[in-house]
């Protein structure tokens, strides 16, 4: 009698983190490398971000994948935005990464929701039904899950929130249970303005307890659907009107570099997402997709894709790119300088209006 080997179990060696939550996708990222540096050691990290430009990115990830420094044999691979880069590069890193040992790990790193009609998101797929490879997806938080997020984030900066302050909070930073949606049936909110705001009141509470008024008087609310006025000021090339929008969101901040930043963020936040969508539905429109395929795709309602489909036709796929790396561009400096954020947001305003005049 013929004795059956069982079959084999694949352990997860290819991961990928993605979403509209890009903090809690860099802590995830953050965690693992931690994680790994004190198993492993340092030198067998290796980070390739293909944001920033490489004459061979396939020969760089291929080495990354075979050589872990001295004294290295287990190694951990991260890339970052592959899932940005053309159709063709996506199917190169996934053909390579299907040679990859047990000792090795690979990380796929995206700071937005990946395309799940892509072909090698189907890939991904694939490969995490055999056990090979996990995806993971990281939502704002939003209701109860926003509440524990505060809570949790608050606790890690010893910062003492009473129960109503908490309520407050969550309500001011947009998470409230009777916020009115903006056009775009989406959080105007992100994480990283919930940290800010966090962390602005820890260091104002010095280790007291905060409450209902501190939150009040300190958090600034969130933006709101004046982001569709400000893209269409932008789109028509209205500078003054575009100047104006900007000014009426930058006023919900209470005045300090902190809290302006704050604020910026979520701006900055707001406009990326608006961008993003609409070099979804361009692209898509150009490669002779139907407006209704796509909206299903990406779970819009009717009324989002009425409303992307007007601000659709004052926008080029080029101009719309250029725009997204110049609000990444901007989203680093308000994490990593003391620029004033207004500035970064006119000088963003002004280049991309004549950008657009000069298509």
């Amino acid at each position: 009698m013929a004795i059956r080997k069982k079959p084999s179990v694949q352990s997860e060696h290819i991961f990928l983190f993605h979403g509209e939550d890009d903090y809690q996708t860099q802590a995830k990222v953050s965690a693992w490398t931690e994680a790994f540096r004190r198993k492993h050691g340092q030198n067998g990290i290796v980070t390739l971000d293909l944001r920033d430009s490489s004459d061979d990115p396939i020969r760089a990830f291929e080495a990354a994948l075979s050589s872990g420094g001295l004294f290295a044999t287990t190694r951990l691979v991260i890339v970052r935005s592959l899932f940005q880069q053309k159709a063709d590069l996506q199917e190169q890193f996934l053909g390579v990464s299907e040679s990859v040992g047990s000792d090795v790990f690979v990380i796929f790193w995206e700071s937005d929701p990946v395309r799940k009609n892509l072909k090698s998101y189907k890939k991904l797929v694939g490969w995490q039904k055999s056990g090979r490879a996990r995806i993971e997806e990281f939502t704002l938080p939003q209701g109860t899950a926003l509440t524990g997020f505060i809570t949790k984030e608050a606790g890690k900066r010893s910062l003492k929130l009473s129960v109503e302050a908490l309520h407050a909070l969550v309500e001011r930073v947009g998470g409230g249970p009777d916020q009115l949606r903006s056009w775009s049936e989406a959080p105007s909110y992100n994480s990283w303005q919930i940290i800010s705001e966090i962390e602005k009141l820890a260091a104002y509470s010095s280790g007291k307890p905060i409450g209902e008024a501190e939150v009040a008087a300190l958090v600034g609310r969130t933006v709101d659907e004046n982001i569709f006025s400000l893209t269409e000021a932008i789109g028509v090339k209205d500078l003054p009107r575009s100047l104006h929008k900007l000014d009426e969101l930058l006023e919900a901040s209470a005045g300090s570099l902190q809290e302006e930043k704050s604020q910026a963020l979520a701006i900055v936040g707001a406009l990326a997402s608006q961008f993003s969508s609409l070099l979804i539905l361009r692209s898509s429109v150009d490669s002779g997709e139907s407006q209704a395929k796509i909206a299903s795709q990406m779970n819009w309602s009717p009324w989002r894709l009425r409303s992307l489909s007007r601000l659709m036709r004052y926008y080029s796929e080029a101009v719309l790119q250029e725009s997204l790396k110049g609000l990444l561009a901007i989203d680093k400096k308000l994490k990593s300088t003391a620029l004033p954020p207004s500035s970064l947001l006119a000088d963003f305003l002004l280049n991309t209006i004549n950008r657009a005049a000069q298509q």
